[in-house]
């Protein structure tokens, strides 16, 4: 190894890795890299600075042009050209005959050329490179001649003689009769390119040497222009110098003062990965014996370890964050090597509560292929005895609500429900769950209640390949597991429980995949049908079939149907019939086909001429114990045995008088001459009959008038108001009665009159209605039924789900088993013997509180024997940290030679290890990686180890990124660090000089703030600059709090002090952390992605994880931002509110739903995660 490794440490006075030339690697000019422009014009910056530390402190020169923004990028872009590149560009322009852009090309190359001699001019010329004057004032003579023969206009003639004027020369006019004069010049414009093609490389290519005599101060070229030269050499001769540039010796103030030179990466402690040589069985690595170079640092083994050719090639994980894995168990095969492959992405629970472990019902009752389902469960939940349950119930109650009458109303979020699916296993909404006490004292009662709706997909039976990893049955199936969020004691409380009895009971509204037959055939779903044929007559059936409901233990059942048009009185539509009409109500009866034979459903019913029917069927089949074989025809016919339902006319002998009504309407033509004779001789009698009754009514009305206007004259007239009163009652009473027996006599002799009409005429064929021909619309079926699945005679099946799979049990059921306790988890060891030691890394996240655990709160370490799981002590006397609290690290330790697999207890062909953590599983950090054989280095690790010094080493492997320490500096961070101590010298003045010596100088903190005037308290205080530190990303584990170990902030306020201004003070400390709660209403199509909006809202959201929005010091949280983040989010249909609540010491201080800022300036937010909720609104 030549070059010194990446990660090693700098040293003073040598270049280790130049970020300017990495940058210049690339070709600045190609592509239009704006990038590798601004990084040129960044050292020209440094060039301008470093002018500043001359020799005497004085300037020499005009500089003012040269160190422009925009001019070195067009000098470094000339220099780099090649000549080929601009005779090519005026051989373009001659093409297109633009003479004019021609000559102003080849004039702003001269242009440039005069500016560099004007900028060179004041320097001797043994300090800098011998400038070509005479071939440049050729080439101006031969533009001015070029200008003259395309009769350009005056003003760019005089272009070329200003441009001769700068170089001190007056005329030129002489300048032209000397050279026309005595030379043969050439004024072809493809010519002239050529030689100022060739002036412009030779000017680049010597300046370089002046960039090998800068050194200290001694009189020598100054560092600014050598600067300058260095990078136009490089530019000029962009592959041979790359190469040869960060080995280059700047001088003293470059490298030095300037600190001219990018910081690498200085790493604290590295994972190393052993594979010895093959055959070898064991080695030993002791202190000092890592790889070092020089032997100035060696990279230590912390301790003397034993390490073996031990290979663990297989684990078995409870993953608990990942609800899209095989029931959370995530199987991980890694190779002979001991190093896990890295695309795998290894997610594992024990950082979350509960292995996603359960029960999966198969039956064919949970075939449900649509309408409104409701599954309801009623588990037997027996204890071992009484005091056993209430030891539990006392625990759990609180988080059951508490106990109401025996019943305690249980979380929703209990239990998570799953099903197979037409396309793969489906989510089904959560459950509702109700425990109550049993008829023992150590039983209680679980009811599940699970609401299907209509959008959501069948459920059918299980298929191989479609619905893996789930159990193998010929029948559906319905899995219930416990819910990531389920608290430790609600899992132990159920865990001790065994089910003695599950009754299930589904529930099915408007169930429309059905086989509709009619006498005229199979009719296509959802289109109108005639259930009864053309012709109904009492033995055509209609016949309902379905594979789903008509073969369950049905305990209810209903057919509805859709009738618009039916008429409200039949006997009106049938008038004109006589006696042909149908007589008495239309019924028709149900029979179920049970065992190939029809069976009666009920008592006939009335066929109402209402919209919407409902036939009960009263009486259910008689299923025997072959119930769940399911018919598979499309349409009924003899071979089938099972699932239909029809549906018969039973009276009148022709229901709707489809059968008279052509004999009627022949025997109505048969009578047309004699209705004709009959309306012409008699039926002008029923209209003079009709017209007197019509003009009787006012006749009788004048009588009337003149009766009473006669007793009126008789009563004042003739004076004889005794003998009227006395005979004017009878008279009127006479006369109403009169009146009344005329009106009758008229209306009755009508309707006699009509009758014999009608009579004589006998039935209109106009006035005959055709018969009516029932027609449906829509027909659907409601129906309920149920079964104990652990019943001697069913033949449901119940599955348990284990770490590895799932296993068949027998009917009384364990739920869940013991050995799948919360917070374990389980590896297998292959290739090992008892007594071989096991050296295996841990990659585990901090967690997201500080370890308070102690004594007999550590991890429980148990192997496998044939006898059940023994307790498995560490190889080391003294527990390490990754033993006793499960953090990253190494874990050693001796395989006893009890060790077996366990007869059957796990999978076989292994010896198996597991971690039983006995206290909530969050306060563990997730695990992120597992490899085998991995000793630990400190002090960093180079990419490549010299094996020579262990032979016995196979390879060896970095275990991902450095841990801690500092990364390599950017070329934008080494710019901006050298220009901010060229600024003021190295001592810092401004808030802003102190928080970037910080950063700078402690790769660990993240992000720093300078309040000036303010104490560690926050409190003003004149004269002192307050620091406020967070720790960075690198530094941090997922969850973590980015506060600074007390240490590091006495080491920050040590090293800022030697930067103070006189009589200055500083303050360094952590940063106030506050907490916000989040409220938000969304309305979600799944109610399962709550869990996942909470984890992706605390990962957007919390400001020191990699990724996310990083928020700053003081920094508020915008709720609007909040909104487009919900709204971004899958599965939410809509947000209703967000509101912000901050949190400081346990109570609420503000309250917004725009903007919600922390109370101090050194504050940062931090997302309450015990705090976070978010309400569902559906």
């Amino acid at each position: 190894m030549n070059n010194q490794p990446y990660f090693w440490p700098d040293n003073p006075g040598v270049t280790q890795e130049d970020r300017f030339a990495e940058g210049l690697r690339g070709n600045p000019f190609e592509n239009g890299d704006q990038t590798l422009l601004c990084l040129v014009g960044q050292a020209w910056q440094l060039a301008e600075k470093l002018k500043y530390y001359g020799p005497n402190g004085s300037l020499l020169g005009n500089w003012q042009d040269l160190l422009t923004s925009h001019y070195l990028p067009i000098l470094a872009g000339l220099a780099y050209q090649e000549p080929g590149d601009l005779v090519q560009q005026v051989k373009t322009q001659l093409k297109a005959k633009n003479h004019r852009q021609v000559f102003d090309l080849l004039l702003n190359q001269v242009e440039e050329l005069v500016r560099w001699k004007i900028l060179l001019s004041p320097w001797p010329a043994s300090k800098v490179p011998n400038f070509p004057l005479t071939g440049l004032i050729r080439i101006m003579v031969r533009l001015h001649h070029l200008s003259m023969g395309l009769n350009l206009e005056p003003d760019q003639v005089k272009r070329v003689q200003s441009q001769y004027q700068k170089l001190g020369n007056s005329d030129f006019d002489s300048a032209l009769t000397q050279y026309i004069e005595v030379e043969d010049l050439s004024y072809e414009p493809v010519l002239i390119a050529q030689d100022l093609a060739g002036l412009l490389l030779s000017l680049a290519q010597t300046a370089g040497a002046c960039f090998e005599k800068s050194g200290p101060p001694d009189g020598s070229l100054p560092p600014h222009l050598a600067l300058m030269f260095g990078f136009l050499e490089t530019m000029a001769n962009h592959d041979s110098m790359v190469t040869q540039l960060p080995n280059r010796q700047l001088d003293f103030y470059q490298r030095q003062v300037l600190g001219l030179q990018p910081r690498g990466a200085v790493p604290f402690k590295q994972w190393l990965s052993v594979q010895l040589v093959p055959g070898l069985k064991k080695i030993q690595l002791l202190p000092g014996l890592g790889y070092s170079k020089n032997q100035q640092k060696p990279y230590l083994v912390e301790r003397e370890t034993q390490a073996n050719l031990g290979v663990c090639d297989q684990f078995w994980v409870l993953d608990l964050t990942n609800n899209k894995g095989a029931f959370g168990v995530e199987k991980i095969e890694i190779p002979a090597s001991g190093v896990l492959d890295k695309t795998k992405k290894l997610l594992v629970g024990l950082g979350c509560y509960t292995p996603k472990i359960g029960l999966s019902l198969a039956t064919p009752l949970f075939r449900l292929s649509g309408g409104q389902r409701t599954i309801n469960l009623c588990l037997e939940l027996t204890w071992p005895n009484k005091e056993s349950l209430n030891r539990a119930l006392t625990k759990i109650s609180p988080r059951l609500g508490g106990e109401s009458n025996g019943t305690w109303c249980g979380d929703p979020n209990l239990f998570i429900c799953r099903a197979t699916g037409p396309k793969g296993v489906v989510n089904l909404p959560k459950p509702t769950s109700v425990l109550s006490r049993g008829t023992s004292p150590n039983q209680l009662y679980l009811d599940l209640s699970l609401q299907i709706g209509a959008d959501l997909p069948a459920i059918v039976a299980w298929q191989a390949g479609l619905h893996d990893p789930l159990p193998p049955a010929n029948c559906p199936q319905l899995t219930l597991e416990y819910q990531e969020e389920i608290g430790l004691l609600v899992y132990q409380f159920f865990a001790s429980a065994q089910m003695t009895r599950c009754q299930a009971k589904v529930e099915v509204v408007g169930l429309r995949d059905l086989i509709l037959q009619t006498p005229l055939g199979v009719s296509a779903p959802g289109s109108p049908f005639l259930p009864f044929g053309a012709l109904p007559s009492l033995n055509d059936p209609f016949i309902v079939g379905s594979l789903e409901t008509f073969t369950k233990p049905l305990c209810r059942a209903s057919l509805n149907w859709q009738w618009p048009d039916a008429p409200v009185d039949f006997s009106k539509h049938y008038q004109e019939y006589e006696s042909a009409a149908p007589r008495g109500p239309i019924t028709a009866e149900a029979n179920w086909l049970v065992e190939g034979q029809w069976q009666s459903a009920g008592e006939p019913l009335v066929l109402a001429g209402r919209d919407t029917t409902e036939f009960k069927l009263d009486t259910l089949p008689l299923l025997k114990a072959g119930w769940q074989t399911f018919s598979n025809g499309a349409a009924y016919d003899a071979a089938q045995t099972n699932g239909f339902l029809a549906v018969k006319l039973t009276q009148p002998e022709d229901p709707f008088g489809q059968t008279n009504y052509p004999l009627l309407l022949q025997q109505a033509g048969q009578e047309v001459s004699k209705n004709q004779l009959i309306k012409f001789f008699l039926e002008p009698v029923l209209t003079f009959i009709k017209l007197l009754d019509v003009l009787l009514k006012p006749l009788l009305k004048l009588v009337d008038s003149i009766i009473t206007g006669l007793f009126k004259v008789l009563d004042y007239t003739l004076g004889l108001p005794l003998i009227i009163v006395g005979i004017k009652g009878p008279i009127s009473r006479l006369w109403i009665a009169f009146k009344k027996l005329l009106s009758k006599l008229c209306k009755g002799t009508a309707s006699i009159w009509q009758q014999i009409l009608h009579f004589l005429r006998g039935p209109d064929p106009e006035k005959i209605k055709p018969p009516y021909l029932p027609k449906f619309i829509d027909c659907s079926l409601n129906y309920s039924a149920h079964e104990d699945l652990i019943e001697a005679n069913s033949t449901a099946q119940i599955f348990q789900l284990t770490p590895w799979g799932y296993q068949l049990c027998n009917k009384s059921v364990y739920w869940p088993q013991d050995y799948n306790e919360a917070g374990q988890f389980y590896w297998g060891l292959a290739n090992q013997n008892p007594g071989d030691e096991v050296n295996l890394y841990l990659g585990v996240a901090k967690a997201p509180t500080p370890w308070t655990k102690e004594g007999g709160a550590r991890p429980l370490w148990q192997y496998l024997t044939d006898s059940g799981w023994q307790t498995l002590l560490p190889k080391e006397e003294d527990e390490n940290q990754t033993w006793a609290q499960l953090a990253e690290g190494i874990l050693r330790f001796v395989l006893p030679k009890q060790a077996s697999s366990g007869l059957g207890l796990m999978p076989p062909g292994r010896m198996w290890i597991r971690a039983k953590l006995p206290f909530d599983p969050k306060e563990i950090g997730p695990l992120t990686s597992i490899y085998s054989q991995v000793v630990p280095l400190i002090e960093g690790v180079p990419q490549g180890l010299d094996l020579a010094q262990i032979p016995e080493l196979g390879r060896l492997t970095l275990i991902g990124p450095p841990k801690g320490g500092r990364g390599p500096e950017s070329a934008e961070s080494f710019v901006q660090r050298v220009a901010e101590r060229l600024h003021h010298k190295g001592r810092a003045l401004t808030p802003g000089d102190f928080e970037r010596l910080v950063l700078v100088r402690f790769p660990e903190v993240g992000q720093v703030k300078a309040i000036p005037h303010f104490g560690a308290d926050l409190s003003p205080k004149r004269g002192t600059l307050l620091l406020v530190l967070s720790a960075g990303v690198g530094e941090l584990a997922t969850g973590d709090l980015p506060l600074v170990e007390p240490r590091l902030l006495s080491q920050v306020e040590a090293y800022l002090k030697k930067h103070l201004p006189e009589m200055g003070k500083i303050a360094v400390c952590n940063p106030a952390i506050e907490q916000v709660q989040i409220r938000a209403k969304l309305r979600l199509s799944d109610p399962d992605l709550v869990p996942e909006i909470q984890e992706g809202l605390a990962q957007w959201l919390t400001p020191w994880r990699s990724g996310a929005e990083r928020l700053g010091f003081g920094e508020p949280i915008n709720c609007n931002d909040l909104v487009h983040f919900f709204s971004a989010q899958p599965g939410v249909i809509a947000v209703k509110e967000v509101i912000a609540e901050l949190w400081v010491k346990g109570s609420k201080v503000k309250e917004s739903a725009e903007l919600i800022y922390p109370t101090s300036p050194a504050s940062l937010v931090l997302p309450g995660h015990s705090l976070l909720s978010i309400e569902e609104s559906q």
